[in-house]
């Protein structure tokens, strides 16, 4: 975030619209793998448990009718042949009613399913010695009796049997619809949820296109062409080309643009300024040149006539007057200073004084206090 103005930068905000797409993404497959892994899980059980159990409890109530009707079929036999085949079916159709029946009661996971089931075996079993009993008198050739207690026992045994594996077969049914429209249901959710995430990326990606789109007239021109004007004006080539697209005023390039033609303006009026400058340094070097000769000319005159040299020196500098006069005497020797006389002034030592707040001239210059 700028400090500045505390909004995004250019690069913060792309990075943040693409996280934020990326995340939406994660997050809808996240919940269709969710609601997936639930339809799948459930369409396991259905297909495990459900299916098979309702069709275990209508193989229980098919056979045992099937049964009761080979009974009939064997107490209306013509011939010995035709009766033992129809009891030998009805035989093999108890042993599957059995084995169906303990299948069926195996599968039953639930306590709702546990509770219905629990009369069926002992129903089963009173429908199987009722059977026993019938196919006893149809052996015994009493067809009259066997036919009576067909009709007065073992068809009554049958629907006792069959009234709660009828019950138990609407249940199944019930919930098999149950679960499938669950399926359905979290189908359809699976499915709006991916429409919706596929508009919501779309509009997404329209918003970030319209954005990218407000950037680059912003921009004024693609990145890589501001580079090159911009390494081009640090470069110092002022007279690089920049175009501007029709009506831009206030985009990147176009400052780039008005910097570049700013900078010419002032670099003209630098070399313009410096080229005065120089000129005028030019004249100044010939006056000063000038001057100097006119100067030295002066000097070599003002020498020529020196007649006396004055020297001040105070007390407390250490110097000797009459030593300062003989090494003068000796350095002046055969120069133009020669016949010239010294004249040394000694300088008195003068002290302020705290006490009179005045300026005070020392006697000597062992005491330095107020006279």
């Amino acid at each position: 975030m700028s400090a500045r103005s505390g909004r995004f930068t250019l690069a913060q905000q792309l990075y943040l619209a693409s996280g934020v797409l990326v995340l939406s993404l994660a997050a809808v497959a996240v919940v269709v793998a969710t609601l997936m892994s639930e339809i799948v899980e459930e369409t396991g059980f259905v297909d495990a448990v459900r299916v098979p159990q309702l069709q275990r409890i209508s193989e229980v109530e098919l056979q045992v009718t099937r049964a009761s009707l080979q009974l009939r079929h064997a107490i209306l036999a013509r011939t010995p042949e035709e009766r033992d085949a129809a009891l030998a079916d009805v035989d093999a159709k108890r042993r599957l009613v059995g084995e169906t029946m303990d299948a069926s009661g195996r599968g039953m996971v639930t306590p709702e399913g546990k509770e219905v089931y629990a009369p069926m075996p002992g129903l089963l079993r009173e429908f199987a010695a009722v059977v026993d009993e019938n196919v006893a008198l149809i052996r015994e050739g009493r067809k009259a009796e066997a036919f009576a207690f067909l009709a007065e026992r073992t068809v009554q045994a049958r629907n006792r049997l069959l009234q709660p594996l009828a019950a138990e077969k609407q249940r199944q049914g019930d919930t098999l619809r149950e679960a499938i429209g669950s399926i359905v249901r979290e189908s359809v959710s699976a499915r709006n949820v991916v429409l919706g995430a596929v508009i919501a990326v779309g509009l997404g990606q329209l918003a970030f296109a319209i954005y990218l789109i407000r950037v680059m007239r912003r921009l004024g021109a693609e990145p890589d062409a501001l580079k090159d004007v911009a390494s081009a004006v640090a470069a110092g080539r002022l007279d690089t080309d920049i175009a501007l697209r029709p009506g831009d005023a206030d985009s990147v390039m176009a400052a780039l643009r008005t910097m570049r033609d700013d900078i010419a303006r002032t670099v003209g009026t630098v070399r313009t300024n410096a080229d005065a400058v120089a000129g005028a340094s030019a004249q100044i070097a010939s006056g000063n040149t000038d001057l100097s000769a006119r100067t030295e000319s002066q000097a070599r005159a003002l020498y020529e006539q020196v007649l006396e040299g004055r020297l001040r020196i105070g007390v407390l500098s250490g110097g000797v007057p009459d030593a300062l006069i003989y090494a003068y005497d000796g350095a002046a020797q055969d120069t133009r200073l020669e016949d010239a006389v010294l004249n040394i002034e000694r300088a008195p030592v003068v002290i302020h004084c705290a006490h009179c707040d005045a300026d005070r001239m020392l006697v000597g210059t062992t005491d330095f206090r107020c006279p």
